[in-house]
């Protein structure tokens, strides 16, 4: 009652204003069911050991077999726009993504070397 009296009085001073609240869209949650980061930190460990480019599905497939979980299609998905997303949006990337082959794939990014002082 309170937010029809709220809309009430929006609606008297801009009649031509929307008061709709729009559904807020929330990811489920991740069938995996490992701790926040972990996915992302496994990914650079893998990126890390073998050295080699990855696409975020392989790294996906990778982390969930090494955190002891089964890499069934919806967990691999989820598992790969995460890390995707969350190497996307590093303040300081440690990881860069190749356009070069379809799909892309996720490296390391080479740190340069340290002068001797």
């Amino acid at each position: 009652m309170e937010l029809a009296q709220i809309d009430s009085v929006i609606r008297m001073f801009r009649p031509d204003m929307d008061v709709e609240v729009k559904a807020v869209t929330t990811f489920g949650k991740s069938p995996a069911a490992l701790p926040k980061g972990t996915g992302t930190r496994l990914a650079l460990d893998i990126l890390r050991e073998t050295g080699q480019p990855h696409t975020a599905e392989e790294l996906a497939i990778a982390v969930l077999i090494r955190a002891g979980k089964e890499p069934d299609p919806v967990s691999v998905a989820m598992m790969g726009k995460t890390i995707h997303s969350s190497f996307s949006r590093a303040k300081k990337p440690l990881a860069v993504y190749e356009r070069g082959t379809w799909p892309g794939k996720w490296r390391l990014i080479s740190l340069p070397e340290q002068s001797p002082e």
